[in-house]
């Protein structure tokens, strides 16, 4: 699935339909998770890491135990150099699955 996504993001007019299905989506419901954690995932593999972050957090906030989403947070943090954001993140999403 990630592998289709980073795909169709690096394709102008399917990135440019991916992007837009998620803004309206967004627009529509700027609460809805599905959307939140695919707009994260575009922002992270266009290397916006900040943005996917704050994505994340909205994401978060609406949907606490969204799956992944620590995990996917932690990875961010990791790519960014900040390896106690990334394990503080990993820690709270393995607490899931405990």
């Amino acid at each position: 699935m990630v592998a289709l996504l980073v795909h169709a993001v690096h394709d102008a007019s399917t990135g440019l339909a991916y992007r837009q299905a998620v803004a309206d989506r967004l627009t529509a419901n700027p609460s809805d998770p599905d959307a939140l954690f695919t707009h994260a995932a575009i922002l992270a593999i266009e290397g916006r890491y900040r943005g996917a972050i704050e994505a994340l957090q909205r994401l978060m906030e609406v949907s606490p135990d969204y799956p992944g989403a620590w995990a996917f947070r932690a990875r961010l943090y990791d790519a960014m150099g900040e390896p106690f954001l990334a394990r503080v993140c990993s820690f709270v999403h393995a607490s899931f699955y405990v």
